[in-house]
């Protein structure tokens, strides 16, 4: 009666796991039920066949319709001697990952375009860009910042996006003193409010130039892709 949401075919059960994104060698298929010191998860346990998990078809027809991106045997390494089937390419060519890539740009609304960043996707329904890669991913549109990884922000906008870190000032304070404390050679400038607040601030703020264009929301994207890869 649980339906599985993988794009394997396999075996499905339940089961209760502590932390159940970090265990086992089988597939998180949803967590049912949340009680804090443990979880009620279904996990699925692919079938295998001599080129690894199997893949429902059906999923890779949905794929190549829906998303733009093709779904085909990843070859690399000298001499292509190294292959890894059931991949995803985007229509340039370039491998963007595993089937479970593919299967996320379908349960996303996600498209992958001619011409751009493998590890970014546009979204219609939003109408914004996402920058991704196996760690993390972030959408951009108009209004939000171009994603800058070096930014710092200056007075004004530090003021300006205080609720993000304000609860988290007993943290800098204590991390501040134990830096002084550590050696006497620090410079003022190395350890600021400033450069500190950033970890607390959404990724989709950091960076000093408001978007305004798709065409920026595409560069945010790469942007973060490449800082996040």
């Amino acid at each position: 009666m649980i339906k599985n949401t993988t794009p394997y075919l396999g075996k499905i059960r339940l089961k209760f796991e502590k932390f159940p994104h970090y265990s086992g060698k089988d597939k998180l298929n949803k967590i049912h039920l949340n009680l804090g010191f443990t979880k009620l998860v279904s996990r699925i346990t692919p079938f295998r066949d001599e080129s690894g998990w199997v893949v429902n078809p059906e999923c890779i027809e949905l794929i190549k319709k829906n998303t733009g991106l093709k779904v085909e045997t990843h070859k690399f390494g000298p001499n292509d001697e190294y292959t890894l089937p059931n991949s995803c390419m985007n229509l340039d060519g370039q491998y963007v990952g595993s089937i479970e890539e593919g299967w996320w740009y379908y349960n996303n609304g996600l498209r992958a375009t001619k011409g751009s960043h493998p590890h970014t996707a546009w979204s219609k329904e939003a109408k914004q860009w996402i920058g991704y890669s196996h760690r993390a991913a972030c959408a951009f549109g108009k209004g939000d910042k171009l994603f800058d990884a070096n930014w710092v922000p200056n007075d004004d906008e530090l003021l300006a996006l205080e609720k993000h870190y304000v609860k988290h000032l007993g943290e800098f304070q204590k991390e501040y003193s134990e830096w002084v404390q550590s050696g006497s050679d620090h410079k003022e400038e190395e350890f600021t409010l400033n450069k500190w607040a950033v970890g607390h601030i959404p990724f989709k703020l950091r960076g000093s130039k408001t978007i305004h264009s798709y065409e920026d929301a595409y560069k945010a994207a790469v942007n973060f892709a490449k800082y996040i890869g």
